[in-house]
């Protein structure tokens, strides 16, 4: 098989293997770099095209020096989009002076002293340092997500430049004075064979090197999924235990809570003992505290939950409701609601029953008087004294001494 049939064949192979890594680009998750990959690909099939071009109707630096840089750019491009795929940044200067020395070359060995030796030894050369870094990034900046790919990539990569280099030693030192590429060496046709081969390998490899980081993104994202709802399990157990705690502390609760508006509407009621309440729940839920209670006692909670809204809490209100056992004090406890999901202007009411203690102050009062008016009529002096050895009280009938 002659140069030409086999640069043909390298064609269709190079255009097949671009159109599959397109189609996968534009159809399948694929990663930054990935496209770099696809255009790498174009160039080495545009560059097989031009290549083919009769040489005696095109000029040189369309099938000389662009054909051969396609070929560069096609290594630049794959180690460009290398670096991207593996999160590093690709340093242009260092492909900007690559090409343009690589260029400035081709240029004089095709114009200014034409030696197709000297052209395929610069190709090589060149081919070569850019295929030594791809491998060194390959085999030393392998992040998590890496398989076996890029090892079979980087090993390909080496085979070529083995192949590039021999061939850059051959053409340098030790092959006569080519004048046709189409019409070389045997050796020439080998090297294209191998291009062809490695073309395929490296385009597998480029494809599963994907697969492989997308397989490791899922992996990521099932252990964070699943580390979020174990995250959501545990927050659900203790915020079951916290509300079984809140539940229990106000079942204890001997007073009476409620939930209200700024307007005194009853939106919630817990109590220990329902017989206590002197309507059922379902009577005066929604309903304000004036359409409930007495004027008085209606006007002491509003106007503690006007003092709670400014303050942010109110402490010892006080009302009385009447019974057929004789009044009922209540004694006030308010906080406003805070918090993103607190409904605005809403406050917790905790209502102490406190007619014993009423009675008791009373009974505690009235004591009181009858001892004094006992002690105020006596004849005799009484007076009391604090442990300080103070006097805190003394009898009017001290005026009789």
């Amino acid at each position: 098989m002659d140069t030409k049939t086999l640069i043909i064949v390298a064609l269709m192979v190079a255009l097949a293997i671009t159109l599959s890594m397109a189609v996968i680009l534009w159809t399948r998750r694929t990663y930054p770099g990935f496209g770099y990959w696809v255009a790498g690909l174009a160039c080495g099939g545009l560059a097989s095209v031009l290549f083919l071009l009769p040489r005696d109707q095109f000029p040189p630096w369309l099938t000389i020096v662009l054909a051969n840089y396609l070929l560069l750019a096609k290594g630049i491009l794959f180690l460009r989009g290398t670096l991207i795929f593996r999160g590093l940044s690709p340093r242009v200067r260092w492909d900007i002076a690559g090409s343009l020395t690589y260029v400035g070359l081709l240029l004089w060995f095709s114009y200014g002293d034409p030696n197709l030796n000297a052209r395929i030894v610069i190709n090589a050369v060149f081919s070569v340092i850019w295929m030594l870094w791809l491998a060194r990034v390959l085999l030393t900046r392998r992040p998590p997500f890496f398989g076996s790919a890029d090892r079979l990539q980087a090993a390909l990569w080496l085979v070529l430049t083995a192949a590039d280099f021999s061939r850059a030693l051959y053409a340098g030192f030790f092959a006569p004075p080519l004048t046709d590429f189409l019409v070389g060496p045997a050796y020439q046709n080998q090297w294209i064979l191998l291009v062809i081969l490695t073309s395929l390998l490296v385009a597998v490899s480029q494809v599963v090197m994907n697969a492989q980081r997308l397989e490791f993104d899922l992996l990521q994202a099932r252990e964070a999924l699943e580390e979020d709802i174990r995250k959501r399990e545990r927050i659900q157990v203790a915020l079951r235990r916290a509300k079984a705690r809140l539940e229990a502390t106000v079942n204890a609760l001997p007073d009476l809570l409620l939930r209200v508006d700024r307007a005194g509407r009853v939106r919630e009621c817990h109590t220990a003992d329902p017989g206590r309440l002197i309507l059922p729940p379902a009577e005066f839920l929604g309903r304000p505290v004036t359409e409930i209670l007495p004027p008085e006692a209606a006007g002491v909670i509003l106007a503690a939950l006007e003092e709670a809204e400014r303050k942010g809490y109110h402490r010892g209100g006080r009302y009385s409701l009447p019974s057929p056992q004789g009044p009922i004090w209540h004694e006030l406890s308010i906080a406003r609601l805070e918090g993103p999901e607190a409904a605005k202007h809403e406050f917790i009411i905790l209502v102490r029953d406190i007619t014993d203690r009423k009675l008791a102050e009373e009974q505690l009062r009235i004591s009181e008087g009858r001892h004094r008016l006992l002690a105020e009529n006596a004849q005799d002096v009484i007076w009391t004294i604090e442990p300080d050895g103070t006097i805190s009280y003394i009898s009017p009938a001290i005026e009789k001494l």
